[in-house]
């Protein structure tokens, strides 16, 4: 039951910025740990009443969640803080309900020529190290600013406890989202694929700060770069780039979406095209039998 408590409400009339209601309000879920798109959410004393979660709109770089009032023509979006509730957008075309990019949790240590780095000190043109040594410039940064419990649980993120991949890999705990490719085998294999519930398991909403940073790094190719000591891709799907919130800054640099052939390994998105022998070494049992967790593909 995640409770998120709105000192700004910004009302929007079919679509159009209305008035900001700044009395504080706590909204709830009544159900799990996460907002989901769809999902009724109450109030706590409030003006409104009967409403759906929408999705969220990204303002001053974090996402916020957006409800619709059921049989009316109001939605309104809730703000946490009244600087970033005075910066509310004009319409509501920045509405996003679904899509949520492959990156690094903030921390993540990254290989470079004089050692490792936290993958948010880095910059774009600095040089980092792919896994069979090479060096590397980074072209851009892509970040995503979420609060986790409107992120629904099928975005949560996956922990790999030190050594869950190997000896020493990772070297500590890494968290990547869901839908990055950790590289085993010569496979190109999802987080989420990878869960075995117990040195690899899913990170939920509770269990996060109230606000997380993504990263994810573009190089000039689909690389193998070392994070935390396990090796894991760079940035590939061309597609995804607007989710980020400084998808400007990529489109001010490079002037268009650029295209980056992806490597020549497979890759496997569902636990049930895992080779039997990764399962068997990193304990991942079969899918139907993993945790009852429907999030396992």
């Amino acid at each position: 039951m995640p409770v998120f408590i709105a000192t700004n409400t910004v009302f929007y009339l079919n679509g159009a910025w209305n008035f900001n209601h700044s009395v504080s309000i706590t909204y709830t879920d009544n159900n799990d740990n996460n907002w989901t798109v769809g999902e009724g959410i109450s109030e706590d004393g409030g003006v409104t009443a009967n409403a759906t979660l929408l999705g969220t709109i990204i303002v001053n770089g974090t996402a916020y969640p957006l409800l619709q009032e059921s049989g009316v023509n109001y939605s309104y979006l809730l703000f946490d803080n009244s600087i970033d509730a005075a910066l509310a957008p004009a319409d509501l075309t920045g509405l996003v309900s679904q899509p949520f990019p492959a990156c690094f949790s903030e921390g993540a240590l990254i290989a470079t020529p004089t050692g490792e780095l936290a993958i948010e000190s880095l910059s774009i043109n600095d040089e980092i190290l792919t896994a069979d040594g090479q060096i590397i410039t980074v072209k851009w940064i892509g970040l995503h600013k979420v609060m986790p419990i409107f992120a629904g649980s099928k975005t949560d993120p996956v922990r790999f406890m030190a050594s869950s991949l190997g000896d020493s890999v990772p070297s500590q705990d890494l968290i990547v989202t869901s839908d990055h490719g950790m590289i085993l085998d010569d496979l190109v294999i999802n987080a989420s694929a990878l869960v075995n519930g117990n040195t690899i398991k899913y990170v939920t909403a509770s269990e996060l700060p109230t606000r997380v940073t993504y990263y994810h790094l573009e190089t000039a190719n689909h690389d193998v770069i070392i994070a935390n000591g396990a090796p894991a891709e760079t940035f590939i799907d061309y597609r995804d780039r607007a989710a980020f919130d400084n998808h400007a800054e990529y489109i001010s640099l490079y002037g268009a979406e650029r295209i980056i052939p992806e490597m020549d390994r497979p890759r496997i998105s569902s636990a049930r095209m895992v080779p039997d022998v990764i399962k068997a070494r990193l304990g991942i049992k079969d899918c139907v039998d993993q945790l009852d967790d429907t999030r396992v593909a």
